[in-house]
């Protein structure tokens, strides 16, 4: 049987697929967002994006949430959405930080 190859780099921690650490509903677009988010924090503490990622790491998941609820011509549609999408957003910006 053939062996893998080596690891070429070791993490310092595992991965950290959190979710939210707050109450919240699991809808499709924020396990999507959340997703890409714990994504740029784990490299971030890895060390492979600098602690200045944050800022673009809480917009992208404001923004990939937003995203599913614009309708194709572009146009955002104000629901109970859009305000979950902004009170996320500055949850992760105002606590984010001790995650990191």
């Amino acid at each position: 049987m053939a062996q893998a190859a080596p690891r070429t780099h070791a993490r310092k921690r595992p991965h950290a697929r959190t979710h939210a650490s707050g109450p919240t509903i699991d809808t499709k677009d924020f396990i999507f967002a959340s997703l890409v988010h714990d994504v740029y924090y784990q490299l971030i503490r890895d060390g492979y994006f600098p602690a200045s990622y944050k800022l673009d790491a809480d917009n992208a998941l404001r923004d990939i949430m937003l995203s599913f609820i614009k309708k194709d011509d572009g146009r955002l549609v104000k629901t109970w959405k859009t305000f979950r999408a902004n009170y996320i957003y500055f949850a992760v910006k105002i606590f984010g930080r001790f995650s990191l």
